[in-house]
């Protein structure tokens, strides 16, 4: 099991929709836009915690802002501060 460090979380994320309940199919981001390389979604479920995390625990449902994000591999880490709302 991967240990983050600090003040790093490590994420899974969650698939984002691409159609509402009522049935409208929502763009995809990377159709619109040439700027963006890969899109994410900005919720993900919790997987490892750095020693210095205090806010959020392992699965808890997180949301956090695009900006933070990093890929590493195949596994996605943000720091806590990033972190805007749980749901846990």
């Amino acid at each position: 099991m991967i240990q983050p460090l600090g003040d790093l979380v490590q994420v899974q994320l969650l698939e984002q929709e691409t159609k509402t309940g009522s049935g409208i199919v929502l763009a995809n981001h990377s159709e619109m836009s040439y700027l963006v390389r890969e899109v994410h979604s900005n919720t993900g479920i919790v997987l490892s915690i750095g020693k210095d995390i205090k806010a959020v625990g392992i699965g808890d449902l997180v949301y956090f802002g695009r900006w933070g994000l990093k890929k590493e591999g195949d596994m996605y880490f943000i720091r806590e501060d990033n972190i805007l709302l749980k749901n846990g």
